[in-house]
């Protein structure tokens, strides 16, 4: 399933639920920043759309940061891909801090820290060889995509 496809699934929960609004983001001057911007409820997250499975769960360097600094910085990021599950989806989250593989180095935040770390800075996620070695919280697997952006809701 394309991208664009699960975007069309989430654009039309969008029209039939109050409360809804998704924003698909096409963006080639902000690298790394997710495909859609949810508000459902008063609930602000971001979700990157995936259409298959790859290395470092089909994320770029740049997405792998840009999630990171989010999530240091307070905000909700998922992924949002096909499942296994025939016409179902499943959520992720990357895992923060994470361990880069074959000891190369470790991310951790210093404690109270008022600065967060400019994407240069943080690991380079071509070190991981494999979508195993990126850190990441299966939420929830569904074939209903509403469901799915509901157990979002109960997150955050």
């Amino acid at each position: 399933m394309k991208e664009s496809s699960i975007w069309k699934k989430l654009n039309q929960l969008q029209k039939t639920n109050r409360g809804w609004h998704l924003t698909r983001i096409e963006s080639h001057t902000i690298q790394g920043i997710p495909d859609v911007h949810a508000l459902i409820s008063g609930k602000s997250f971001w979700l990157e759309l995936k259409s298959k499975k790859g290395n470092n769960l089909g994320l770029s360097n740049y997405q792998i940061n840009w999630h990171i600094k989010h999530i240091l910085s307070g905000g909700k990021v998922f992924i949002l891909r096909p499942s296994t599950l025939q016409g179902g989806f499943e959520i992720l989250k990357i895992r923060v801090p994470r361990t880069m593989v074959n000891g190369c180095s470790r991310f951790v935040p210093p404690p109270h820290s008022k600065s967060l770390p400019d994407s240069e800075s943080l690991p380079d996620s071509k070190s991981l060889p494999n979508s195993e070695s990126l850190p990441y919280i299966h939420i929830s697997q569904n074939q209903d995509l509403k469901k799915l952006i509901r157990t979002i809701l109960n997150k955050i």
